[in-house]
């Protein structure tokens, strides 16, 4: 989380109590309700932190920034003949203006299937098959990554080959050393 002026036990607070709350959170990336119904949920969570975490929802676009490494890993990997699809669960409207304010990244993808949009989440099999199909991809022809381990092995059983994302350099390893392999 960028700096929004929060001292760290209100950072922690908010991570663990709301970021990481997988039952609340997700039905922000799902957005299967209102975000204003999960907010007021969420502000249940928190006593004494209801002002902060309204301030966090108002100053969302403030908190995600986009790695210095992505454009010129991406670029790389497609000028290695590489097509870049993006799954990722995330809350429709925070998307959209993310997209639009923060990600520089987005117009080198071939594709993407943001959560918000589909009414489906990781580690879901339905969102996979929703990108495969969407797409018309293979799944023994992908490589997947994503830093948490269930969606990893949700991609796994769906017939993705799949790696834990740890780092940019690590991952750029992989890859490389798959292409080796090959």
């Amino acid at each position: 989380m960028l700096d929004l002026g929060f001292d760290d036990d209100t950072v922690k607070t908010i991570e663990d109590k709301l970021i990481h709350n997988d039952a609340l959170w997700g039905q922000l990336d799902l957005g299967a309700e209102p975000e204003e119904v999960t907010i007021e949920r969420m502000l249940t969570e928190v006593p004494g932190y209801e002002d902060k975490v309204r301030y966090f929802f108002e100053k969302n676009v403030d908190i995600v920034k986009t790695f210095d490494y992505t454009v010129p890993w991406l670029t790389d990997l497609r000028s290695r003949g590489y097509k870049i699809y993006l799954l990722s669960n995330y809350p429709k409207k925070w998307w959209t203006l993310h997209e639009r304010e923060r990600f520089g990244f987005t117009h080198l993808t071939d594709g993407k299937i943001v959560s918000g949009f589909v009414k489906m989440v990781k580690p879901h099999d339905e969102i996979y098959k929703c990108l495969l199909d969407t797409y018309s991809l293979e799944p023994s022809e992908c490589l997947f990554f994503d830093d948490r381990k269930a969606n990893v092995e949700a991609a796994v059983r769906n017939g993705f080959n799949a790696h834990i994302f740890t780092s940019y350099k690590e991952a750029d390893e992989y890859i490389r050393k798959s292409e080796q392999q090959k």
